[in-house]
């Protein structure tokens, strides 16, 4: 998978500056001309959790990311580890908001000395990655049993409460729901298209509570036909 590259990450938590002040407001960073869009879609805060579909457009990563919002689109609830060819790890939901671990034998220390900790689980083939809310995110390892198109994929959350968040995937290694809490539970539940240019490729997020539809979002895709942009360019 890609990874974001050391000279264009910043991090709010691991640095004396937000990401945002480097940026100007259309949004292009000042010190390349790179490109940082978010997006933010279905907010909700509930069961200890800020949660929603919120996207980030990232145009100087080491290479094309083809995830299901297009490409180099990345989505904030879908967190990853990502891995340099050192080994190292970074951390990131928002494209440019990464958090670096360098590896250090069976270790991995945090860049800028950052607070947050990273550990990996080789029995369960696991990352363990705690933030400074005392939060827990745990992401699918690196190894060769596991399916390629999960390596470095958001696994569960643990929330400074000991709630345990799961997402589903499916058969595809895709994320089909992410569901929080019961009585009403609220979760987000993802649609893919099946067929065509654009099969793969993510269609609805409903957000629900319980079995209530209270909100979708459609995505449409550029064919590689059209004159506005190729396949997948979101």
């Amino acid at each position: 998978m890609p990874y974001p590259s050391d000279s264009n990450v910043s991090s709010s938590s691991t640095c004396g500056c937000t990401t945002s002040c480097s940026y100007s407001s259309y949004p292009i960073r000042y010190s390349n001309g790179e490109i940082r869009e978010v997006r933010p879609a279905l907010p909700i805060r509930g069961y200890g959790q800020d949660w929603g579909h919120n996207l980030s457009y990232g145009n100087r990563i080491d290479s094309l990311y083809d995830g299901c919002n297009g490409c180099n689109w990345f989505v904030k609830e879908f967190p990853q580890a990502g891995k340099d060819a050192s080994g190292n790890i970074a951390v990131f939901g928002i494209i440019n908001d990464a958090i670096w671990f360098n590896k250090s034998g069976g270790n991995y220390i945090a860049r800028f000395f950052g607070k947050e900790t990273l550990s990996e689980d080789a029995t369960n083939k696991e990352f363990i990655f705690t933030d400074t809310r005392g939060q827990v995110f745990k992401f699918f390892n690196y190894d060769a049993a596991i399916p390629t198109a999960k390596q470095g994929q958001f696994k569960s959350v643990t929330d400074p409460y000991g709630n345990v968040w799961t997402p589903t995937y499916d058969g595809n290694n895709r994320v089909t729901d992410f569901v929080m809490g019961s009585s009403p539970s609220v979760g987000y539940y993802y649609t893919y298209y099946t067929s065509g240019e654009n099969s793969g490729q993510l269609q609805y997020v409903t957000l629900k509570q319980g079995t209530t539809n209270l909100r979708r979002i459609e995505y449409q895709f550029y064919g590689s036909g059209d004159s506005n942009g190729a396949s997948l360019a979101g």
